[in-house]
């Protein structure tokens, strides 16, 4: 009996120690330098692709726009423009702007044939430009990998909300506008920026005191 005891206890021993010579090694700690598009596998000591940090870095910096604007708000004028803005963050995730547009606008195919039969001309105000002051709200930052390039591209959205006046042929009535921004960069400091707004302004009309209507803003921008 004793034998066979001590047999017993020397085979649970030699179990174990397989056992425990079977199971498979932990594994490894993800590296915080790895991005979850890498190709190197996690057990590599060098990977290739590495988390970018942080470079769209906006705080105590200045930021100008320069684009082409269209402004559609059925006048029957065509509302093509430029736009010229400027923005200085005293937080990364807050902006003050300084905002501007030149319109060049002219009558529309329809309008134009009308006062070509009638001499009649539509009511609305043909624009000249805007200049707004408000601010912009960055609410999202994202890293985009573009694996064919080996780049990795930054960017932010925001929201923004100014107040102004809309420059008329006639006068300078108020205006303001809201909307969403996305500003990617393309370079060190250069940046692609496009802007989606709903514009509204006072004009005096006879079928309404209050006009609106959609700007879009497609341009470049240099982070200064």
């Amino acid at each position: 009996m004793r034998a066979a005891a001590v047999l017993t206890g020397l085979l649970v021993v030699l179990a174990a120690g397989r056992a425990e010579a079977e199971a498979p090694p932990p594994a490894p700690e993800v590296p915080w330098a790895l991005t979850g598009t890498a190709s190197q596998p996690l057990s590599d000591p060098a990977p290739d692709h590495r988390v970018e940090h942080r470079r769209f870095v906006k705080q105590g910096r200045g930021v100008v726009r320069a684009g082409f604007s269209y402004l559609s708000r059925g006048d029957l004028y065509t509302n093509p423009g430029v736009a010229l803005e400027g923005t200085w963050y005293p937080f990364e995730w807050l902006g003050v702007d300084l905002a501007g547009t030149v319109f060049f606008s002219r009558l529309g195919s329809t309008a134009a044939n009308l006062r070509t039969q009638t001499g009649l001309l539509p009511d609305a105000q043909r624009l000249r430009g805007r200049a707004a002051v408000g601010g912009r709200f960055a609410f999202a930052y994202g890293k985009l990998l573009v694996e064919a390039l080996d780049t990795v591209v930054h960017m932010d959205a925001n929201l923004h909300l100014h107040l102004g006046v809309m420059i008329t042929e006639r006068t300078a009535n108020f205006a303001g506008d809201a909307g969403l921004s996305v500003q990617v960069m393309a370079y060190e400091r250069a940046l692609v920026w496009a802007d989606a707004s709903w514009v509204m302004g006072y004009e005096d009309r006879k079928e309404g005191d209050f006009m609106g209507g959609l700007m879009g803003t497609l341009g470049v921008g240099w982070r200064l």
